[in-house]
C-alpha cells in the first residue's frame, strides 16, 4: 500500500513538559487507525505533527508528495455569524474557492519554512483540483453530493441549515465541520474527537464512514465501542512513544497484556541471571584476594556485571496494572424530591422545541437524557439551571439541592485558573 505519513524518532516538548521521545510510525493508504491514550498525553499535538500544523522540535516527518490532509480538531473553528449553508457550500462554490486561492497566493509571500510551504502548495493543488470540477464537471459521472447533501445525509433537518453556527449545538457544530472535511475529500483525514457531541444515529453514521473512506483515517476518541467498529489498526501513545497493534479495540486489549506478560517474564529471566552474574563476580573477587591466578576472570565478571546493570536501568520494567486516581464524592442528600416538572414546554417563536410533559426525579435515581441533536437536550439543561425560562408549564427544584453543570464546551470554567486551582 501506498505509504502517506512517515515519523521517525519524534521529539517534541511543550511548555517544558516533555511529551514525546523517540515516536516513530507510519500511515498507509486504508489505514483506519484509531490513536489511544491517557488525556495529556499528546494525542492532540500528534495529530497537528501529521497535519503539518506544529513542527515536532527533533526527529522527521516525511509526507508522500501532493498529499492532502483534513484535521477536525476539538475546539470549532467556525465563523460564528455564518449559517450551516454557507459554511459547507462555499467549499464548491467557483467563487469561495478563487477566493480561497487568493489567500493561498498571499500565504506563499510570506517567509515560511519548507515544511509549511509544501503544505500551502498541496492545498493549492487541491482547491485548484475541486474549482476544475466545479467549472467543468465530467458528463459522464454523477454530480458530488456537496456540502449540502452531506449535511442531509448526516441526519441535518434542511429547516436548520439557515442557523448561524453561533446557535447550533456542540454536536450540530462538529457535523457542519466534518461535512466541509467531507467535501475536500483529503487522503488523510484526521478526526479529534468527532464523536464528543454525536447522538447514536450521528455515531452510527461516522463508524459506517470512517470503514468506506477511500483515504486513510486517524481517528481519537475514548468510545471503545466505536473504536472497534469502525478501525483496523489502534496506535497507543503511552510514556511519550508509540506502539502500534493491528486490528479492534479489543483485540488490542488482548495483545497488550500477552506483550506485557512477555515483557515481565523476559524482565523477571534477566534479573535473576543479573541476581546469579553478581553472585560470581562476588565470588571470584574473594577467590583473586586469595589466589591471584583469579584477578582476570574476576575483572571479566565484574565488567559483564557493570553492562548487564547497565542495561536493566536503561530497560525499564513493564507497568502490568497502572495506577488510577481514587476519589470519593460525598454530598448531603438533600430532600427526596430532586426535581418536578409539570406541564413544562419550550419554544423559539413559531419552533416548538419540546410539547408540555411533566417529569419527576427522586434521590437515588440516575437519569440518562438522549435525543438527536437540536432535540433540546441541552435547552431543558439550561432550565433546570434557570437560565432559560419555560414557554408554559413549571419547573421546580427540591429544596436543599444543590446543581452541578457540566457544559458542553466547558463554557463554565474560567480560562485564567489551572486545572488544580478549579479543584481545590
Amino acid at each position: 500500500m501506498t505509504l502517506l505519513v512517515q515519523a521517525a524518532n519524534i521529539v517534541h516538548a511543550h511548555g517544558g513538559n516533555q511529551i514525546f521521545d523517540g515516536v516513530s510510525f507510519e500511515l498507509k493508504a486504508g489505514d483506519r487507525v484509531a490513536l489511544i491514550g491517557e488525556n495529556g498525553a499528546g494525542k492532540s499535538t500528534l495529530f497537528r505533527i501529521m497535519a503539518r500544523l506544529v513542527q515536532p522540535s527533533g526527529g522527521t516527518v516525511t509526507h508522500k508528495r501532493g498529499l492532502t490532509v483534513g484535521f477536525l480538531s476539538q475546539e470549532s473553528s467556525l465563523d460564528p455569524l455564518l449559517t450551516m449553508r454557507a459554511a459547507v457550500g462555499g467549499t464548491t462554490d467557483p467563487i469561495a474557492l478563487e477566493a480561497k486561492l487568493e489567500e493561498l497566493e498571499r500565504r506563499m509571500q510570506e517567509p515560511l519554512d519548507d515544511d509549511a510551504l509544501s503544505a500551502v502548495l498541496d492545498e493549492q493543488a487541491a482547491v485548484l483540483e475541486r474549482l476544475e470540477r466545479a467549472t467543468t464537471p465530467d458528463p459522464d459521472s454523477a454530480p458530488p453530493p456537496g456540502g449540502l447533501g452531506i449535511l442531509a445525509g448526516l441526519g441535518v433537518p434542511e429547516e436548520r441549515w439557515d442557523t448561524p453556527i453561533g446557535r447550533l449545538s456542540g454536536g450540530e457544530k462538529k457535523l457542519v465541520a466534518l461535512a466541509r472535511l467531507l467535501v475536500d475529500e483529503p487522503e488523510l483525514l484526521l478526526l479529534d474527537e468527532p464523536d464528543n457531541h454525536l447522538d447514536e444515529a450521528g455515531k452510527a453514521w461516522l463508524e459506517r464512514f470512517v470503514r468506506g473512506y477511500p483515504g486513510a483515517v486517524g481517528v481519537v476518541s475514548h468510545d471503545r465501542w466505536f473504536i472497534d467498529r469502525a478501525v483496523n489498526r489502534i496506535f497507543e501513545l503511552e510514556d511519550g512513544t508509540v506502539t502500534a497493534y493491528p486490528g479492534t479495540y479489543s483485540a488490542y486489549l488482548t495483545l497488550k497484556r500477552e506483550r506485557l506478560e512477555r515483557q515481565a517474564q523476559l524482565r523477571e529471566l534477566q534479573e535473576r541471571e543479573f541476581k546469579k552474574l553478581k553472585a560470581s563476580a562476588e565470588q571470584l573477587t574473594q577467590w583473586a584476594r586469595q589466589n591471584p591466578k583469579f584477578a582476570s576472570r574476576a575483572e571479566n565478571q565484574r565488567r559483564k556485571l557493570a553492562e548487564e546493570r547497565e542495561r536493566l536501568e536503561q530497560t525499564p520494567a513493564p507497568i502490568l496494572n497502572r495506577r488510577r486516581i481514587e476519589v470519593e464524592f460525598d454530598a448531603e442528600p438533600g430532600s427526596t424530591l430532586v426535581l418536578e416538572a409539570r406541564g413544562l414546554a419550550k419554544s423559539y417563536g413559531e419552533r416548538q422545541v419540546f410539547e408540555p410533559f411533566d417529569l419527576v426525579i427522586r434521590h437515588g435515581e440516575a437519569v440518562g437524557l438522549v435525543g438527536p441533536n437540536g432535540a433540546g437536550k441541552t435547552t431543558l439543561f439550561r432550565m433546570i439551571l434557570g437560565r432559560e425560562a419555560p414557554s408554559n408549564g413549571t419547573l421546580r427544584i427540591g429544596p436543599s439541592i444543590s446543581v452541578g453543570y457540566y457544559a458542553q464546551e466547558q463554557e463554565t470554567l474560567d480560562p485564567e485558573t489551572t486545572p488544580l486551582e478549579l479543584v481545590r
